[in-house]
């Protein structure tokens, strides 16, 4: 018996190994590119990852503009991929295929904006959180992963941007209300903090804070009554990392909180067509006269713009689904998928974990 045992573990061993070591083969799909790119021939890792670049060269078509490389299966993971692009993925398969996505010269205009609706509070909450990534990034893109009150004391809204430029930032906006109008208390990494106008007025902060796409991180907004005023502070937590405040603007009346919490995904200017993607997952708020939290698993998706009151009819080249049961999956943008999806659309998720239930200081 005691042998048996022993051939057989040294027989699993040369199967995992003999899986580890198993030949992948990556290959590219042109469609109707005329530019040549060879296919690749990879072994795994001992812990079954592949790791490679995409070609550096971009692929060329009459009529049409390379967006990127699609490889269905990965697409919540990296999204569209850009030539030279790094990736390192478990593979349980022997060949996957790229597929060169195409944008026509004369392309339809993709959906510019999505907004996925959390849930209206039954009662005021002090804290709300949720966990981002960015999957495709896009110049002028703001990945806003909280917006509140609808227009009422204390509104606001905030998350992350590429600027035109390229440059990753965080941003916070609080709205005026009438006479009311909110002041900028902290802002040690502003790039700009100042007054806004245009969709409303108010005060916001954009901060300089080098996120990465595919990394997640954590946003949380407190609302604290100090006096007779509401202090609305941004946190940020990288994966595995520290909390840090980044900025506190405050509203001049008490008790405001938050009392609906909802997520978008918008192309802000100019309207490019490039494709930008985005996951949320973990959203949750704190009620404040309680001290318990609310677990929302269950989001509404429309291109229904509220702040701008405009209902973009247009849902070709649009997403939005659950990822792995446990994450919001959104995309709007780009000419290869073509694809269009019912809206308004019900997502709902399966897991929700919630960290640091207490108020950061």
């Amino acid at each position: 018996m005691e042998r048996l045992l022993i051939g057989i573990s040294i027989l699993m061993l040369c199967c995992i190994a003999a899986t580890a070591c198993a030949e992948v083969t990556v290959r590219f799909d042109m469609q109707g590119g005329s530019t040549s790119v060879s296919n690749l021939k990879l072994t795994p890792d001992a812990g079954g990852v592949v790791h490679f670049k995409l070609p550096a060269v971009t692929p060329v078509r009459t009529g049409y503009h390379f967006i990127g490389w699609y490889c269905k299966g990965l697409e919540m993971e990296y999204g569209l991929c850009k030539p030279g692009e790094s990736i390192a993925y478990r593979l349980d398969k022997g060949t996957i295929t790229y597929i060169a996505q195409w944008e026509s010269n004369n392309h339809q205009e993709s959906c510019p904006y999505l907004m996925a609706w959390t849930c209206d509070y039954p009662q005021k909450t002090d804290i709300i959180q949720v966990d981002f990534r960015c999957v495709q990034e896009a110049p002028s893109t703001y990945y806003a992963v909280h917006s509140w009150n609808d227009d009422g004391p204390g509104s606001g809204y905030a998350g992350f941007q590429i600027l035109e430029d390229g440059r990753h930032i965080v941003i916070m906006s609080i709205w005026d209300n009438g006479m009311m109008k909110p002041t900028i208390e902290y802002a040690p990494k502003s790039r700009i903090a100042q007054a806004f106008d245009g969709e409303g007025t108010g005060k916001q902060v954009l901060s300089d804070y080098d996120w990465t796409r595919q990394r997640w991180y954590t946003m949380r907004i407190q609302a604290r009554t100090l006096g007779s005023r509401t202090v609305y502070e941004q946190w940020i937590r990288p994966e595995n990392g520290s909390w840090e405040k980044v900025c506190a603007i405050s509203f001049p009346k008490a008790g405001c909180g938050f009392n609906c919490d909802c997520a978008f995904l918008e192309d802000f200017y100019p309207f490019s067509n490039l494709r930008r993607s985005m996951q949320l997952r973990n959203a949750s708020a704190r009620f404040a006269a309680t001290g318990k939290w609310q677990e929302n698993k269950r989001y509404s998706v429309s291109n229904y713009d509220d702040q701008r009151l405009i209902n973009y009819n247009v849902n070709y080249n649009c997403k939005a689904e659950a990822a792995n049961d446990w994450a919001l999956y959104m995309q709007i943008g780009g000419g290869g998928y073509e694809k269009v999806i019912k809206l308004p659309k019900d997502v709902s998720l399966k897991k929700c974990e919630i960290i640091d239930r207490y108020m950061l200081e």
